[in-house]
């Protein structure tokens, strides 16, 4: 193998580093990632290098979108307004139901996108609002697609 290795301590750094906002991508050029076309290209293809684009395109309707379609949970970088915004967070909840935990709480009390968390495997009933933990049709359609998840019904 060389030098070179996918498995060295460098290499562990480089992982860890990748999808941290407050530390440099090593393969990031800042120059790049504020280009609108170029981030649209890059996100299409891996949703979650949203967090290498510059502040402004975070907050691009068309860039998050293209982002959160391709990986849910790049809701994680959007700025705060698109994370308030229901067509973005229901695409990404589309994705995964692990995008709600970077949805903003308001949209924790919206029953069609709850709806669609819940269709996962996983314990996503528990982010719902009190009302919606207590909504027979969401917690029948919960249970139905994780038996677990009556554990967090009101």
């Amino acid at each position: 193998r060389g030098q070179h290795s996918s498995f060295g301590p460098e290499a562990a750094a480089t992982r860890q580093n990748m999808y941290r906002p407050d530390q440099p991508h090593p393969y990031a050029q800042a120059d790049c990632w504020a280009q609108r076309a170029y981030v649209l290209r890059r996100v299409q293809n891996g949703g979650r290098l949203l967090v290498l684009a510059s502040d402004e395109l975070r907050a691009d309707k068309e860039v998050v979108m293209a982002a959160v379609e391709g990986a849910g949970e790049a809701l994680e970088f959007a700025d705060p307004a698109l994370q308030a915004d229901k067509g973005i967070v229901l695409a990404a909840v589309r994705q995964t139901g692990s995008a709600l935990l970077f949805a903003r709480p308001a949209l924790h009390a919206d029953k069609d996108v709850i709806m669609e968390a819940v269709r996962w495997p996983g314990k996503w009933l528990q982010h719902a609002s009190e009302a919606l933990r207590a909504d027979r049709e969401v917690v029948l359609h919960a249970v139905k697609h994780d038996g677990s998840s009556l554990q967090f019904a009101s």
